[in-house]
């Protein structure tokens, strides 16, 4: 985009980030927690939010983190 729309887009991604395709890290987690392979699914999505840190305020961002977290203590038990 150019002019004040092309302006005002980047002014928010400098706010709040970028986002991603959460469905991807989504539907990667749930799998990789599935496979108990908690620690491998930890990384992508500390990564993923890294990048892409607007989508840690989805609904879906949310339950991605709470499904690692977890995972985790499930681990540890």
């Amino acid at each position: 985009e150019t002019g004040i729309v092309g302006q005002l887009l980047s002014e928010e991604r400098a706010e709040t980030g970028r986002w991603g395709e959460h469905e991807a890290i989504d539907r990667l987690s749930m799998c990789l927690v599935k496979l108990r392979r908690v620690d491998e699914a930890a990384l992508h999505v500390e990564d993923y939010f890294k990048r892409f840190p607007a989508d840690t305020r989805l609904v879906s961002g949310e339950r991605i983190l709470k499904r690692i977290s977890k995972g985790l203590s499930k681990k540890r038990l």
